[in-house]
């Protein structure tokens, strides 16, 4: 999992990628994905705008951290000196000196706590739980298209194509030539119509099913 430093931010700008990915959780800007459109990963509100370097250190550090705990959470593995250890060295042409390695070490010891300090660690557990032990199908692609179909009488409408996929397993995909040989799971997909009123029923819906889940 570790490759090229990818841990290598400095401790300040960290703490500053935590606390604004707080910030934005607490003011609906941004939402966890556990097993629904991938295994674990941060999505932005499309009107949020922040500094590239502070964006890229919470999907490539602050994620990819959590994403590692629960992983090994799940697997009753503590991510621990040991592990850090285990995984620097399955990391490909990842070369350093002792001195380095403990650096190293620390530093991510150091980020997992804060991670763990700063999320619902245990809420997230959860679900990634359910998720990974689940035999149902989970949303692995949501699109949609914004069409205008022309009607008698020099009527138009608008109406929405919503496209959809539904995997078993939800899988990171592969960079480089690994990418080129995956062989995916292509999932089952449905396109349906729908209009301005369908979408408000659907939210409607959408409601009340977490009203329920919540025991409301």
């Amino acid at each position: 999992m570790i490759k090229n430093f990818r841990y290598s931010s400095d401790w300040e700008d960290f703490v500053k990628a935590v606390e604004i990915i707080k910030e934005m959780l607490k003011l609906k800007q941004a939402f966890f994905s556990i097993g629904f459109l991938s295994p674990c990963a941060l999505f932005l509100r499309d009107d949020v705008y922040l500094e590239t370097d502070i964006e890229t250190i919470m999907h490539d550090e602050v994620v990819y951290l959590l994403r590692w705990y629960l992983k090994c959470n799940d697997e009753g593995k503590q991510v621990d000196e040991k592990e850090i250890r285990l995984e620097l060295k399955r990391g490909k042409g990842f070369k350093i000196s002792e001195e380095e390695e403990r650096l190293l070490i620390k530093s991510i010891s150091n980020k997992l706590e804060l991670v763990k300090d700063a999320f619902d660690i245990e809420r997230l557990s959860v679900r990634y739980q359910l998720k990974q032990n689940a035999v149902n199908a989970k949303l692995s692609d949501f699109n949609y298209n914004i069409c205008t179909c022309d009607l008698p009488n020099q009527k138009k409408a608008n109406f929405a194509l919503i496209d959809m996929v539904c995997k078993r397993n939800l899988l990171d995909a592969p960079q480089g030539l690994e990418k080129i040989l995956a062989q995916y799971e292509q999932g089952e997909s449905i396109t349906f119509i729908c209009d301005e009123e369908d979408i408000d029923m659907m939210i409607r819906m959408l409601k009340e099913m977490k009203q329920k889940i919540k025991g409301e």
